[in-house]
């Protein structure tokens, strides 16, 4: 709100930014930053004002234990992932302090995940009885539409 945006175009400045993450950390744009998680309420925006949504996605493409333990420690440098998801959703253990990876006790980490995920596991009838008891609550369903197959239950307007 309030942005200086068009201004800044107009004098082509130097500074304007590029990209969303430029946007937020380097501030160069003058006015009110409002910072929304999704889903979040709808809300007017005025000429001049700047919106912009990201669309969340996955860590990236195949499963998190084949991840390279030294992209995981980038990530972690980077502040792209918590200490928590480091240790337990990629299993690499590492010093916090040098950020060392210790690769034989990834490694035991992951082969331990991976023998886990096996015991976890169920046949497909299992889960689907099991599935079926997970009914959301009505007033849910009404945005996701029938269950358990998200056929639409009504037209979907977008604003």
């Amino acid at each position: 709100m309030n942005a200086n945006y068009f201004e800044k175009m107009e004098r082509g400045d130097s500074d304007l930014p590029t990209n969303t993450a430029e946007l937020v950390q380097n501030r160069s744009i003058e006015g009110e930053y409002v910072i929304d998680r999704a889903p979040r309420p709808a809300s007017a925006v005025k000429k001049g004002d700047i919106f912009v949504a990201n669309s969340v996605g996955g860590a990236g493409y195949g499963d998190v234990l084949d991840c390279d333990p030294q992209s995981v420690i980038q990530d972690l440098k980077d502040e792209l992932i918590s200490d928590w998801t480091a240790r337990n959703v990629y299993k690499v253990v590492y010093d916090p302090e040098t950020y060392t990876v210790d690769e034989e006790k990834t490694e035991h980490a992951r082969a331990a995940e991976r023998k886990d995920r096996l015991r976890r596991g169920k046949n497909y009838d299992e889960f689907m009885a099991e599935w079926s008891q997970k009914k959301p609550a009505e007033e849910a369903l009404e945005y996701y539409g029938s269950w358990p197959n998200a056929e639409p239950t009504r037209e979907i307007v977008r604003m």
